[in-house]
């Protein structure tokens, strides 16, 4: 009788793409009023959440389009015929513009070892209306795509 060995190999690749999604907090500014001497700010919030194994290395860009306004010098928020200009940031002192990397805008670029299981991240999104517009009252607003690349 002659045994013959059978091997059998079981192949876990020990890494893998980490599964990644987004959650976008929406922010009202409030009313904005032209007579006011202040800027009209708001904060808003991108989570992000990844499924990885520990160790596992995380990487993505995080990237917010132009808006309506095909603009990042000042983006738009519409009513009817007019428009309401304002901006996102990256900073709370709002001086660095959230969009694609392009034009003197920055993005969120990070990176991180995963734990096992879900790893979540924040990043606020600061807004600004300045001074000095002269726009009838109105529901003015805009819609902005978020990118995640990973």
């Amino acid at each position: 009788m002659k045994i013959i060995p059978i091997v059998i190999l079981l192949c876990i690749p020990l890494s893998s793409q980490a599964i990644c999604t987004l959650a976008v907090t929406n922010f009202a500014f409030g009313v904005y009023s032209p007579a006011s001497y202040t800027a009209l700010d708001a904060t808003g919030n991108i989570g992000i959440s990844c499924d990885g194994i520990a160790g596992q290395g995380i990487s993505y860009t995080l990237a917010i389009n132009t808006g309506s306004s095909g603009s990042f010098v000042s983006r738009k928020m519409i009513y009817g015929p007019y428009a309401l200009n304002y901006n996102l940031y990256l900073n709370a002192a709002r001086t660095t513009i959230w969009g694609d990397g392009n034009v003197g805008t920055g993005m969120v670029a990070d990176g991180y070892a995963s734990i096992a299981g879900t790893n979540v991240r924040n990043y606020p999104v600061y807004g600004r209306i300045p001074v000095n517009q002269a726009v009838p009252v109105g529901n003015y607003n805009d819609s902005l795509v978020v990118t995640l690349t990973y």
